[in-house]
């Protein structure tokens, strides 16, 4: 993969790109955290080119630590970024000199008041915007809890808070893959259980245990198929589960020395891909190859691998493009659909 060196401070890299964002835009979003400071990295990948460039970044009020990309009311392009605070600030990504969120989501207590005591361990680790109820968006926190926000009543607090997890909660995702179940929650955190939750009914989940006490650290609905779903724990092991039999694990592997992240491919695939990231290496999974192989009690593995030279922890995937990130601000972006194995 190739990348233009010193992206950020090199004014060169900014002269061909437009002040407005395209529809035609490969658009991709980071976090970057230095030096006790937050940045949100606004990128266009180049097709043509197969480059990648900044924008333009916004400088944060407070320590990021995850984001997810929404759309409001007169703002189609947002980013919501979950903070070390108990705020959830919302960003418009299509303004280069903004200086302030557009949204800010609090609890009534930290919107009055930020003394030390309110704030320490209310951290924001997780977000999912629902796409059906564009109103509404989930986090996971560090309390335990996840919450449930309406972003066009940014004073009212939360809408829902939901209180069936024993450690922090690390992953929240609704189920954006089938409108009819839109409503259903995955969460998942640091105890090692994973719930499905209706917020209108928060008494009635769905439990999935994977390890007791071992942190899961990623999760994703299957968009091929949106009754099942993946998640990977700390310890490297991914878990597949059916939502109608959480009585029964589907398939459990090892697939990485230790947790990282987890996605789906994109629907138009032939193949039902999903891949895990952790220890320098991108690796690719067939899903209905790994229900094979534990049903004759062979070992999966993984059909393609892409080497990095970095611990990652993230990743995102969209079309044909994969960008991933990890201990150094460096991003790493790779076209992987022009590969014929993916759709063999």
């Amino acid at each position: 993969m190739k990348k233009k060196d010193n992206l950020e401070d090199d004014d060169d890299n900014f002269s061909d790109v437009s002040d407005e964002l395209d529809d035609h835009d490969y658009v991709f979003t980071t976090l970057v955290n230095e030096d006790f400071v937050t940045t949100l990295q606004v990128w266009i990948y180049e097709e043509d080119e197969h480059n990648w460039v900044i924008h333009h970044d916004l400088p944060m009020n407070n320590l990021g630590l995850c984001l997810e990309h929404i759309a409001l009311p007169s703002f189609a392009n947002c980013c919501a970024v979950g903070t070390f605070s108990p705020e959830i600030e919302i960003w418009d990504i299509e303004t280069p000199d903004v200086v302030e969120p557009l949204v800010v989501l609090a609890e009534e207590s930290t919107t009055k008041s930020k003394k030390k005591k309110e704030v320490e361990g209310r951290a924001t680790l997780s977000l999912s915007w629902n796409k059906t109820y564009t109103q509404f968006l989930a986090s996971g926190c560090e309390d335990s809890t996840a919450k449930i926000w309406d972003v066009t009543r940014p004073d009212a607090g939360p809408v829902c808070v939901l209180n069936h997890h024993e450690d922090k909660v690390q992953v929240v995702q609704w189920n954006n893959f089938d409108s009819s179940v839109a409503n259903v929650l995955m969460t998942a955190g640091f105890d090692g259980s994973l719930h499905l939750v209706d917020p209108r009914n928060d008494n009635d989940t769905l439990q999935f245990i994977t390890e007791k006490g071992v942190a899961i650290e990623a999760a994703q609905w299957n968009n091929q198929d949106p009754n099942t779903f993946a998640c990977i724990s700390e310890s490297g092991i991914v878990y597949a589960f059916d939502a109608r039999n959480a009585s029964k694990t589907l398939f459990k592997f090892k697939a990485h020395a230790a947790g990282g992240d987890l996605k789906f491919m994109d629907k138009y695939t032939k193949r039902n891909i999903f891949a895990t990231v952790d220890e320098g290496s991108v690796k690719f999974w067939n899903f209905k190859d790994c229900l094979n192989n534990t049903n004759t009690k062979t070992i999966a593995t993984h059909f393609h691998e892409i080497s990095i030279d970095c611990k990652l922890f993230t990743m995102g995937i969209y079309d044909a493009l994969i960008a991933a990130s990890g201990q150094t601000s460096e991003i790493f972006v790779a076209k992987i659909l022009d590969n014929d194995i993916f759709n063999q």
